[in-house]
């Protein structure tokens, strides 16, 4: 008897003990350890206004634009013949460039030597309007749009080049010559 009276001695210690740590526990809390790692606010930092200065660029038609632009005219539509019929999207795509630099070209011209461009433009116009179309993908309307691109391709690169219209290139933008 006596050794199970030690017994639960011995347990009512060890229970005592136990409720006595998470007391303490509860008492101080897991708020502090909680508090440690739980990430702080950083504090607000006034960011320095930077000042760039501002410069006027003046921009003028120049050789070397036009000849950008013509290259890049050159390879798109290089790139439509290669590609066409492949990819919708692409098409679509190549035709818009060629386009739009046909465009920069005539803008950077005088306007009698632009004028001569603007027809050209339209035909592309017209074939990017049947590339757009539901039946672009057809064999009539592929066969017909490369027809007019290599017709389009002969005629303004006959006529358009840069060594031909080097004296027609206007000296600013603004300005008809």
């Amino acid at each position: 008897m006596i050794k199970l009276q030690i017994t639960n001695y011995k347990l009512r210690i060890m229970s005592l003990l136990v409720l006595a740590s998470f007391l303490i526990a509860n008492l101080t809390g897991c708020a502090e350890v909680q508090r440690k790692f739980t990430r702080k606010k950083k504090a607000a930092v006034s960011k320095i206004p930077r000042y760039r200065a501002v410069k006027q660029y003046e921009k003028r038609p120049t050789q070397e634009l036009y000849q950008r632009h013509y290259v890049f005219w050159r390879t798109w539509h290089s790139e439509l013949l290669r590609v066409m019929g492949q990819n919708h999207k692409k098409d679509a795509r190549c035709i818009g460039e060629i386009i739009s630099n046909l465009k920069d070209m005539q803008n950077m011209l005088i306007p009698d030597k632009a004028a001569g461009l603007g027809p050209h433009i339209a035909e592309l116009e017209k074939a990017g309007a049947a590339i757009a179309g539901s039946d672009a993908a057809s064999a009539y309307n592929t066969i017909y749009i490369r027809r007019i691109l290599e017709k389009e391709d002969k005629a303004i690169a006959g006529g358009f080049k840069y060594k031909k219209v080097k004296d027609f290139i206007k000296t600013s933008f603004e300005d008809g010559v």
